[in-house]
């Protein structure tokens, strides 16, 4: 007796999980006498709604505590569970899984071993044995991992073999259901935004994977698993394993259909450089020269789209297009491909383009880039510079990027007034935060005052250097004064 009262305390905090072993056996007691999905706390709801009544497979489950809450609450109407593990690596990974597979049985559940979550079909048809094609209305993965600690890069080539795999044993109107601890995806909070670059560059960039797999993310919550019964999240080390999966959501992805959008996509982007005409520089419109290449952008992009993905079928017409703006105006060198003359300048369009409700990733982008570089200069009466040619869009970027250019667009608009009591934020067109205070207003919009004065146009102007300059500030006097919104800052 008193080894043990010198032991026990040892024990308890190496194996006690992140939660409060008192708070989960209240749960537990609340919902013993009445086995009912319906009385379990209406935070798992959303996720369980999911579920209900439908046929589902669940993969890599570790110890099966997640298959025995909802096989015991009879939550679906077909339930097939598995693991890669055989039963002897199960046992010895997770000592607690064979009470687990018991219940799992007792409720009609079927458990499946040495099923790859990357070779779905093969390898749940090898373990059915029954002659059958596998198919299931969900196919769900909580928290999926490489085991170990791994480079991050390996998780994110996990998600897209098991996004690729899952489609072949979903019905038409099946999902993929993904849930991951807070921060994992990269995904873009309705309520909050909490992404960052250094977030996202670390992050799994759950939406490039899914547009890589050809799928769509079409719904979001919160995956409240601490009030699921029996259910508490395991790495690959058993009793020993337990994490914190902290803030965790769930993903629902689909395949593309009528009516079926993206709630974010990989957003890429692209600059095409154009020669002006030494003549243009003087009187060059900035905001009709964007319209007029908005308008020809979006007519490419339409055709390119619907002539490389012929078998979707959507209804509404798609804006592929996300944002376009002229971003510099420079003196280029001397192209050998355009035979101008010396005086003659480079417009810069910066794009950024995303599909919401088609596949979707960077290869589909970039064949899109190579048809706007081929037809857009001369839609416009213009030339490409010829060494800016065939560069491939950017990386995926996060999805608040869009809202951000979208923004500059609307100055307008109450949500981005530029008021004096607060400070204005944007964001350049690769999400670096710009904080533009007080202080910094006030010397912007003096510079402004001070170039406007020495580059008043006239129409005696013929300096070739006068006009570049003159576009180039026309160009900087709507940026800047998008954000001071037209305001005084006296």
């Amino acid at each position: 007796m008193l080894v043990w009262q010198r032991v026990r305390p040892i024990v308890v905090h190496r194996l006690r999980p992140p939660w409060s072993f008192a708070q989960k056996f209240s749960v537990l007691a609340d919902f013993e006498a009445s086995p009912a999905w319906s009385n379990l706390p209406k935070t798992i709801h959303p996720y369980l709604n999911l579920l209900h009544n439908k046929r589902v497979l669940v993969v890599g489950d570790g110890d099966f505590s997640f298959s025995r809450a909802i096989a015991e609450y009879n939550v679906c109407k077909v339930l097939h569970t598995s693991t890669l593990e055989t039963p002897e690596s199960l046992r010895q990974f997770y000592p607690s899984s064979s009470f687990a597979i018991r219940k799992i049985h007792q409720q009609g559940g079927r458990v499946l071993f040495r099923v790859d979550a990357c070779s779905i079909k093969a390898t749940v048809s090898n373990e059915l044995n029954d002659g059958t094609e596998p198919l299931y209305d969900v196919v769900l993965w909580n928290f999926p991992h490489v085991p170990g600690k791994q480079n991050i890069r390996y998780n994110r080539e996990l998600l897209v073999l098991f996004l690729q795999s899952a489609p072949s044993v979903l019905s038409d109107d099946g999902c993929v259901l993904v849930t991951l601890v807070g921060g994992q995806s990269g995904f873009v909070s309705p309520t909050k935004n909490t992404v960052t670059n250094e977030s996202w560059n670390q992050s799994w960039k759950l939406m490039e994977q899914v547009g890589k797999a050809g799928l769509l993310i079409t719904e979001q919550g919160p995956f409240a698993w601490q009030t699921l019964p029996h259910y508490q999240p395991l790495g690959r080390l058993g009793n020993r394993g337990w994490f914190d999966a902290k803030d965790a959501e769930y993903f629902r992805i689909q395949k593309p259909g009528r009516g079926r959008q993206a709630l974010q996509a990989p957003l890429f982007s692209h600059e095409v450089h154009l020669w002006l005409r030494h003549d243009q520089l003087a009187t060059i419109d900035l905001d009709d020269f964007e319209t007029s290449a908005k308008r020809h952008i979006e007519d490419l992009l339409q055709r390119t789209m619907t002539a490389l993905q012929t078998d979707v079928v959507i209804a509404d017409k798609e804006a592929f297009l996300q944002s376009l703006d002229v971003v510099d105006v420079y003196r280029g060198p001397k192209d050998p491909a355009y035979d101008g003359s010396p005086a003659d300048a480079v417009v810069v369009l910066q794009w950024t383009i995303a599909a919401q409700r088609r596949p979707w990733d960077r290869d589909i982008a970039d064949r899109c880039r190579v048809i706007v570089e081929e037809q857009l200069p001369h839609r416009l009466g213009t030339v490409s510079r010829s060494s800016r040619v065939g560069t491939r869009v950017s990386q995926a970027l996060p999805w608040y990027v869009t809202h951000e250019l979208q923004a500059l667009h609307r100055p307008d608009t109450t949500a981005h007034t530029v008021d004096q009591s607060s400070d204005a934020s944007t964001s350049s067109l690769y999400a670096s935060k710009i904080q533009l205070r007080r202080q910094q207003l006030d010397i912007a919009s003096a510079f402004l005052r001070h170039e406007s004065q020495r580059y008043q146009p006239t129409s005696t102007t013929t300096d070739e250097t006068s006009k570049l300059d003159m576009a180039q500030y026309g160009l900087w006097q709507r940026r800047v004064g998008i954000l001071l919104h037209r305001r005084s800052f006296d």
